[in-house]
C-alpha cells in the first residue's frame, strides 16, 4: 500500500461490507469500527483499512490500480467515531503515521485547537495532547486471530447520518490531494459507544 515515490494506494471498500452504503475508499491507515465476539461480550475496536485489506481481502481490497486520489480527514476537537457512507470510521487521529503523510500539513487546524500537538512527536506526548482513541486499536496478529475463530463481524450496529461540514482545507501529494476538514468545538457528528 504505500506506493514508491510517497504515495498512498487507497483500500477499496464494496457496499454493505462494513455498514457502508455505497462504495468508500480511505487511505490505509486509516481505521473502521468493526465489532469482536468474546462469549456473550461484544466490544467495537478500530482496525486499519490497510490490514482489513491484507487479512481479510475480496470485498476489501487494495485499490493498487488507481493513480490519483483526493482522501477527506475530518479533524475534531477530540478522537470520535463518525460515519462514511454508513460506516463507522475514526475522525483523524493526529498519530506518529498520520505525521508522515507527505504534503498533509496539519500546522494551521492544530494551531487553531491543540497548540501542544504541534511539539507532540511520540504516542504517549500525542495522546496527552489531544487525548486517547475514541475506541481500543485492533493490531494485525489480533485480526488474524479474530478471523480465524470467527469472533470477526464486520458491520456493527448503525448508527445516526452525520451531515454538515463547514470548511475543508487541502494539501497535494504526489498521488491527490489530501483534505482535513476541521469542525473547531464540534461534537454533534459523532457516534458515541453502544
Amino acid at each position: 500500500m504505500p506506493r514508491k515515490g510517497g504515495g498512498l494506494h487507497p483500500v477499496h471498500i464494496d457496499p454493505g461490507v462494513i455498514g457502508n452504503h455505497r462504495r468508500i475508499r480511505l487511505s490505509p491507515q486509516h481505521r473502521v469500527v468493526v465489532r469482536v465476539k468474546a462469549g456473550a461480550a461484544r466490544r467495537d475496536v478500530f482496525v486499519s483499512a490497510k490490514h482489513l485489506a491484507e487479512e481479510y481481502g475480496g470485498t476489501i481490497r487494495s485499490a493498487e490500480g488507481i493513480r490519483k486520489v483526493e482522501f477527506f480527514n475530518l479533524f475534531l476537537d477530540r478522537h470520535e467515531v463518525i460515519l462514511a457512507e454508513g460506516a463507522q470510521v475514526e475522525s483523524l487521529y493526529p498519530g506518529p503515521e498520520t505525521k508522515k503523510v507527505p504534503g498533509l500539513d496539519l500546522a494551521p487546524p492544530i494551531r487553531a485547537q491543540h497548540q501542544r500537538l504541534l511539539g507532540a512527536r511520540t504516542a504517549s506526548e500525542i495522546e496527552r495532547a489531544y487525548g486517547p482513541p475514541a475506541r481500543e486499536v485492533m493490531n494485525r496478529r489480533e485480526l488474524r486471530q479474530a478471523i480465524a475463530t470467527g469472533r470477526l463481524c464486520l458491520r456493527p450496529p448503525s448508527s445516526p447520518d452525520v451531515s454538515g461540514y463547514p470548511r475543508a482545507t487541502g494539501s497535494q501529494t504526489g498521488l491527490g490531494r489530501i483534505n482535513s476538514i476541521v469542525i473547531p468545538g464540534s461534537r454533534g457528528a459523532v457516534v458515541r459507544p453502544h
